[in-house]
Order: C-alpha cells, then structure tokens, then sequence
C-alpha cells in the first residue's frame, strides 16, 4: 500500500473513531437540594455569634489591635504567676426568705414557706470602707435593695417602692459621681424564665435610693427587659433591650411587638 493510500486511511479511522466515540466534556456540576438548607447555612458571616462577640470585645473599635492582645496575653501571665488563694466566701444575707403562701399555687394551707430568689444585678459604692460600704442589690421580682454595711451582712432596706415594677434587670452606677450616690436602674428582667416580667424603662436616683425618677425618654423600653447598660466615652447611656417573658409579644427576637396601650405611670 502506498503512503498516500496508508495517510488517507489512517486519517478516515480517526475521524470516524471521533465520530463514533465520546466526547471528552467536563463533567456536569451535581445538583444541590436548596430545601434543605436552613437559614444559618445561608446567611451572611459577618452575623455570626463569634463575630457578634468579637465586635462586642472591639468596642468602640472595629477591631482589637495586636498590642491589645499582646498586653492581655502578659497580664494574664503576669496575674496566674502570684499566689493564689481560694477566698473564703461569707454570707451577707438574707439567710431566710419567708413566703406568704397566696404566692405558691400549690399550697393552700395557709402555711408560709421558704424559697430562694434571683438576683440579676448588683452595684457597689466606689467609697467602698470597712466600715461603711454601700451595696445595692436587684431581684427579678423584689426589687432594689440597699445596705450600707455590705461587709457585716445586715441594715437590708428596700428602696424601690416608687417603682412600676418589681422586675429589676440591670443596675448601673454612674462613674461621674464620686460620691456612688447617682445610680440607674433597668427594669424588666432579660432571663428566659417562666415568670420573667417586662418592665416600664429606667430609673434613676441622685442620692442613693431615698428617691427615684423616671428617666425622661426610657419610656421606649415600656414592656421590655433592660438587662445591662454602660457608658460610652462621651458619657452616653448604653442600653441594649431583650423581650420578656411576660407583657410583651414578639416573633423576631424583639426586633417588633405588639404596641403598648400606654404607660402606667
């Protein structure tokens, strides 16, 4: 056979073998079921709990530089490095808390009882002695106490009577007073419980608890839960809100609820 013949032939086999061969196309992608997908697997990083936290630690930062951390890493080294003691913990009270027993439905002998109680915040004065210290108390139902003798355990006195509400969430003192007679109090307990109370806003008091105002404008957190506030640099009052439990009705994490009828004070 001549080459021209053997080239002709040779190039016919390998048309023909493409033809009928297959195609060397890259492979399709695999279809992905989208319905099983929940909402965290498509939302955005940026709205993580770690990156929630990590801003919260930047604050009023965007970001914590690397001196910042630096200096934290040689605190903590230089802190673990003294002696360490466990404490010795004393209790200042109150050592019995006695119910009238209308408040528990399931007795009804008539007998009181004894319960414990939550407390959701505390404030300590910055002229802290031995012998005088001035430490305010919340509960999540009881209200703002106050004791003078924080380091002996005794003088509890209720201060809080004027309020709408018993549900205390924060306390706050104010760092531009010295003298830790300016204090706020947040009302509305934040904790997921059963009988977590909303609240009517802040108050505030200018001479350690003998008398108590509504912060103008804290009407805004009528039927919510004050759980912690805080100064900014420009001493701007800080005040992030939850839902409660009990007088408030929301379905997106308290970003809207059913209006308020109207304050009660």
């Amino acid at each position: 056979m001549s080459r021209i013949a053997t080239a002709v032939l040779t190039t016919i086999f390998f048309v023909m073998a493409g033809i009928a061969g297959p195609t060397w196309a890259d492979p399709a992608p695999p279809v992905v079921d989208k319905k099983g997908l929940s909402d965290s697997d498509s939302r955005s990083p940026d709205s993580t709990p770690g990156v929630e936290a990590y801003l919260l630690r930047a604050y009023p930062a965007d970001e914590i530089p690397g001196d910042a951390t630096l200096a934290a890493q040689s605190g903590w080294a230089a802190l673990n490095a003294g002696t360490h003691s466990t404490g010795s913990w004393q209790l200042i009270g109150p050592s019995k808390a006695t119910y009238p027993s209308v408040l528990n439905p399931f007795l009804f002998d008539g007998a009181q009882y004894v319960t414990s109680g939550r407390v959701t915040a505390m404030a300590i004065s910055p002229t802290c002695t031995q012998s005088k210290c001035t430490l305010y108390v919340a509960a999540a139902g009881g209200g703002v106490w106050r004791t003078d003798k924080a380091l002996t355990g005794s003088n509890w006195q209720f201060t809080s009577s004027s309020f709408g509400t018993n549900a205390i969430g924060s306390l706050l003192m104010d760092p531009s007073d010295a003298s830790g007679n300016t204090l706020y109090a947040g009302t509305g307990e934040p904790n997921a419980s059963g009988d977590s109370e909303a609240g009517v806003g802040i108050y505030k008091t200018t001479d350690g608890g003998q008398t108590w105002a509504l912060v103008p404008g804290s009407d805004i957190f009528f039927q919510r839960a004050i759980g912690q506030m805080a100064f900014d640099n420009a001493h701007n009052l800080l005040v992030p809100i939850a839902s409660a439990i009990r007088g408030v009705s929301s379905v997106t994490s308290g970003a809207s609820s059913s209006p308020a009828t109207g304050h009660p004070l």
